[in-house]
């Protein structure tokens, strides 16, 4: 007989519910903008190993853009009631080659190494499938081994390189 997790108690805590599932919930501007900076700052030390470089502001008109063309393209993801991480796609860049792009997929420190960023890769994945794209493309710095490791080990490629702030970031790609 086909065991399910959902016959399954050792990932569930004591309410039976599985301890492992995100949830997600808009983001709102302004009122989540203290949020979202910390996030993609908590993002660019983890990736770049410092603080120096990160600058608020451009990131932050981004995500307003972002949530004017599609008021969905931009999640936090809580673990029970605890902000877990943040992801933010952006539907208009890489359109013309038919990619999806994600501009921030970041989990929080107490939240990395449990398995739950594929979830994150998987909210982007059927995001852009349901807009028609055949890739799913984003930047990683050269210096992040763990990033590299997690996007090559669900299926991205470096494609291209670009410089950046503080490091050259590689262009990667996933078929969808």
């Amino acid at each position: 007989e086909l065991s399910t997790l959902a016959k399954q108690n050792w990932y569930k805590n004591k309410s039976g519910r599985n301890t492992n599932d995100l949830r997600d919930e808009p983001l709102k501007l302004p009122r989540d903008s203290l949020l979202y900076v910390r996030c993609y700052e908590g993002s660019w030390r983890a990736a770049h190993g410092t603080p120096e470089g990160f600058v608020a502001a451009p990131y932050l008109t981004a995500a307003r853009n972002h949530l004017k063309k599609a008021p969905d393209s931009i999640v936090k993801l809580y673990m029970e009631e605890e902000l877990a991480g943040l992801l933010e796609l952006d539907p208009e860049r890489g359109k013309e080659q038919n990619k999806g792009w994600v501009s921030l997929l970041y989990l929080r420190p107490e939240f990395r190494r449990r398995g739950l960023g594929i979830q994150l890769l998987g909210r982007a994945v059927l995001y852009f499938r349901a807009l028609g794209r055949d890739g799913l493309r984003l930047h990683v710095s050269e210096d992040n081994a763990p990033a590299l490791a997690f996007y090559r080990k669900y299926g991205f490629e470096i494609i291209g390189m670009k410089k950046g702030i503080l490091t050259d970031l590689f262009l990667m790609e996933k078929e969808l």
